[in-house]
């Protein structure tokens, strides 16, 4: 089967992927994929994930807090774009970087030039039975966000 890129898909997580390299113990990761036929050869991995964040719809940023005000009273710290630490491994690769107690979360964006095509993926490693309990609740919604901040470039 085929799959149409022209929307974010899930992939399997590639074997070359910067947060592999970043975080190399994971307890969960996954990737999504889609084709940028018009990205230009001079955009970077950080323009897009700038492009990705930018003006993002209230519905969206309400449903956010919402889940940030049942979780935080369980140890969770608000977990957003701002908050995680960045680092560009090249012109198509970065990788961001965040740090809680229940769990240690890295995403990255590439670009393969060659097919037009970028990358959104992430990898988890849980310190403890509340991280495990945390990704065991927001996996449906983690999934959604990241195929609609794909969709969004």
């Amino acid at each position: 089967m085929v799959k149409d890129f022209s929307r974010a898909q899930e992939i399997s997580l590639p074997e070359r992927s910067p947060i592999k390299d970043t975080l190399t113990l994971a307890d969960y990761e996954d990737a999504f994929a889609r084709v940028l036929p018009g990205l230009a050869a001079d955009e970077t991995a950080e323009q897009l994930v700038h492009r990705m964040l930018r003006d993002i719809p209230v519905p969206f940023l309400t449903v956010l807090r919402m889940k940030e005000r049942v979780l935080s009273p369980f140890g969770f710290s608000k977990l957003d774009f701002e908050r995680f630490q960045w680092q560009d491994m090249g012109a198509d690769e970065r990788v961001g970087i965040f740090v809680n107690k229940p769990f240690t979360a890295h995403i990255g964006i590439s670009i393969v030039r060659n097919q037009e095509k970028v990358i959104l993926s992430s990898r988890v490693r849980f310190h403890n039975l509340r991280g495990r309990s945390y990704m065991a609740l927001v996996k449906p919604a983690h999934k959604a966000v990241f195929k609609f901040l794909l969709n969004r470039l």
